[in-house]
């Protein structure tokens, strides 16, 4: 969870630093801060003890993984978690995303925000669908403590990714400005990054919503400038 919090914010500093004009040495020593809390993070007393006492008791399977199937193992249980089972603050940023994109008229965003949306809720509902699937295939990788590099396990790592693509998409159509476009699409990427970090942990699956804090951070941020972009287009509206 420390080194989630500190990659989190070496990622959000070193961006500012590298595209804000202004505050140059205010950022760059909160982003030396950040470089030293991921330093501390890793560096601390004890976390060889821990880290064996971990593999034990929640994944005996975990150091004869090789790092490709950790991070494909982490991005079949964080697709799950976002999507299949889907927490209630990404369903508020996929509502609000959705709106946006009617207000906006843009078919293409609605397109895809809505069939996101319509498979987490019929997922809810209990109908058999794209992501009852992909929710079967990440049960049998977390009951099996592997991943292989098989069409089923591979199918399901493309279609998460396929989804992402479809969400960031449509923040790219909905959101108007570039400079703001640009920075949303990054803080959501940094923030899905931030919670892969998990992948490296033997707490993979003993972890929860805790791990998901960067990107539920990152999706509050968006979800309240998406409502304040439709706030303002709608009070231009009201003007003419």
């Amino acid at each position: 969870m420390q080194e989630q919090l500190a990659v989190y914010a070496f990622l959000w500093l070193g961006f500012e630093l590298i595209t804000s004009k202004k505050d140059k040495i205010s950022n760059g020593a909160y982003f030396l801060l950040s470089i030293l809390g991921i330093l501390s993070a890793k560096l601390s007393s004890g976390n060889g003890v821990r880290f064996g006492k971990e593999v034990a008791t929640w994944f005996p399977n975990f150091s004869n993984l090789n790092i490709f199937q950790k991070i494909g193992l982490g991005f079949l249980e964080t697709g799950d978690k976002m999507l299949s089972v889907s927490f209630p603050f990404v369903i508020l940023f996929l509502v609000v995303l959705l709106i946006c994109a009617v207000q906006k008229k843009n078919i293409i965003a609605i397109s895809l925000s809505g069939f996101v949306l319509f498979n987490i809720f019929s997922q809810k509902i209990g109908f058999n669908n794209l992501f009852g699937t992909l929710s079967s295939i990440s049960k049998v990788a977390r009951e099996s403590g592997t991943f292989s590099f098989n069409i089923t396990y591979l199918s399901a790592i493309g279609f998460y990714g396929l989804l992402l693509l479809m969400i960031l998409y449509s923040m790219w159509l909905v959101i108007p400005e570039m400079k703001e476009r640009i920075w949303l699409i990054y803080l959501f990427v940094i923030g899905f990054a931030s919670r892969m970090l998990i992948s490296l942990s033997p707490t993979l699956y003993a972890s929860n919503t805790r791990t998901f804090l960067p990107l539920m951070i990152s999706l509050f941020i968006t979800t309240c400038k998406l409502v304040y972009a439709m706030y303002i287009q709608h009070v231009d509206r009201e003007k003419v």
